[in-house]
């Protein structure tokens, strides 16, 4: 089958697949435009690049977002390093407590909001 003379029937402008694990989370997308062609995240953790990046949250005393993956631990560190790690706070293997039901609901819908405004971000970063 000749995938370059298929269209796609979606009419959204982004499709993303996200693969939210407990140890390492990565995503996946296409444009309408070229839907067959998949990229995928490419994460930078030190020298080394990884198409999965830790799944780490780091969030500051006010629970916003400072960032994800590998660049959440890097923070982390240097806030560990400076003295200043108590005011940020480290969420790591925290995916099956979000199944729980005893989980704030609030901190459910934030997390959702954090990861789709980091998503939108990346993808707008590499598109452009």
């Amino acid at each position: 089958m000749d995938m370059e003379n298929i269209t796609s029937k979606c009419k959204k402008l982004l499709v993303t697949a996200i693969d939210f694990g407990t140890t390492y989370s990565g995503y996946a997308f296409s444009f309408r435009d070229d839907w067959s062609r998949i990229s995928t995240s490419v994460w930078q953790g030190g020298s080394l690049r990884f198409n999965k990046t830790p799944t780490v949250l780091l969030l500051n005393n006010k629970a916003e977002f400072v960032a994800f993956g590998f660049d959440a631990e890097d923070k982390y560190v240097h806030y560990t390093e400076i003295g200043t790690d108590k005011e940020y706070y480290l969420f790591q293997r925290f995916k099956m407590i979000l199944h729980q039901d005893k989980v704030n609901g609030v901190f459910i819908i934030k997390f959702r909001q954090y990861i789709g405004s980091f998503l939108h971000e990346q993808n707008c970063n590499h598109r452009g």
